[in-house]
């Protein structure tokens, strides 16, 4: 496989909002946006970490442990599909991320 040298399928943006593999791999679309696609997925992430405090923590945890054993699969999955290593917009892995980094941390200003 190789690393981010090959252009995307044509028609990736239908595969991402008709494929809830690729919609969920692709940040829930963020992934498609320009230049840091990362950095569109770190975004994306604060909505779903607003909605996961208002669960339990053990909850929290057990949907954050969940959407990385998903994320390890999509990541996989989406790699082998687009035949390259790590492509920059399947950026679940970012949202997983914002996930970990904002469990200890409350909702108050």
């Amino acid at each position: 496989m190789q690393k981010n040298h090959k252009p995307l399928p044509a028609d990736i943006h239908q595969k991402v909002f008709r494929d809830w593999r690729y919609f969920l791999g692709f940040g829930f679309g963020s992934g498609l946006l320009p230049k840091i696609p990362g950095t569109w997925g770190s975004l994306v992430a604060i909505p779903l970490i607003v909605l996961f405090k208002l669960f339990p923590v053990w909850l929290y945890i057990v949907l954050t442990i969940a959407y990385f054993f998903l994320g390890a699969w999509l990541s996989e999955k989406l790699s082998r599909d687009l035949d390259m290593h790590d492509y920059g917009g399947v950026n679940c892995d970012e949202i997983l991320g914002m996930l970990c980094v904002m469990l200890p941390f409350s909702l108050n200003i």
